[in-house]
Order: C-alpha cells, then structure tokens, then sequence
C-alpha cells in the first residue's frame, strides 16, 4: 500500500516509519510543493499530512486534493484542535503525534472511512457491479 507523508520535520518523519509504518510502501514530502508533484504525477493510498509546513499547510494541501483524491487522507498533529481543523478540511481521520502507535490504527479507520464515502457516492463498484437496487436511492416521484 502506497502512502505519500508530508512532513516538515524529519526525525519525527523518521521515528513514525521505523516504527509504524514498515508495511507500507512510503514516499516522503517536505514541503507542500513536493506533496503536490508527487499528489499529481503517483498514485496513492493514503495521504499522511502534517498542519504546518515549511512553504503552507496541510490544510492548504487537503483541500486542494480532496475532490480529485481517492485515497484516504490522515491528519498528524500535536495538536487536537488544529487535527480537528484538518478533519474539517477534508481529512477522513487524525492522529496525534504524541500517540505515533495509534498511527497504523488512525490508517485503517480512515481508509475504512474513505470506502465507505466512496461506495455512498456510487464511485466506488465492488467486482465491477453496480450496487443492488435494494440499496440504490429510490427515484422520486415527478411533482404535481
């Protein structure tokens, strides 16, 4: 699994992915810049993304990309009302940097988040079928 880590600091950078992110297959970003070339020319899974950067922040960069992103988006901050912010932005989940070994768990829920948005918004065809009437919106009646 793919995920691109926008991060302004590197030994934090590199404490989380010795330590949680080992089974992913991880490309890093200093600064919003790289995050977006990176954005625009790969395709990933989930999106890592710091609030302050060295050239804007995180949130600059989530709403930029949240339309055209199919992947899962993840907050990282020491801070909850500025994750929250992010959130708000468009991220599908958070995780505070004093608590980097709930990152994998942060992952999983906001990918499992993100799949669900997805599936809500017909983009998203399990095996290639659309979903069963059963769970399609129902047409609405033609006005009197």
């Amino acid at each position: 699994m793919r995920l691109l880590f926008v991060e302004n600091n590197i030994l934090f950078m590199g404490m989380a992915m010795s330590q949680c992110l080992e089974s992913f297959d991880v490309v890093c970003a200093l600064t919003v810049r790289d995050g977006r070339a990176h954005l625009e020319a790969e395709a990933f899974d989930v999106l890592l993304v710091g609030v302050e950067l060295d050239d804007g922040t995180g949130e600059e960069l989530i709403r930029e990309f949240r339309q055209r992103f199919r992947g899962a988006i993840v907050a990282m901050s020491h801070s909850d009302a500025e994750n929250d912010r992010l959130v708000d932005a468009g991220a599908d989940g958070s995780c505070s940097k004093s608590n980097v070994s709930s990152l994998p768990a942060a992952i999983s829920a906001a990918l499992w988040k993100r799949a669900g948005a997805l599936w809500r918004n017909a983009e998203l065809e399990p095996h290639g079928r659309h979903p069963p009437a059963s769970v399609q919106e129902p047409e609405k009646p033609a006005s009197v």
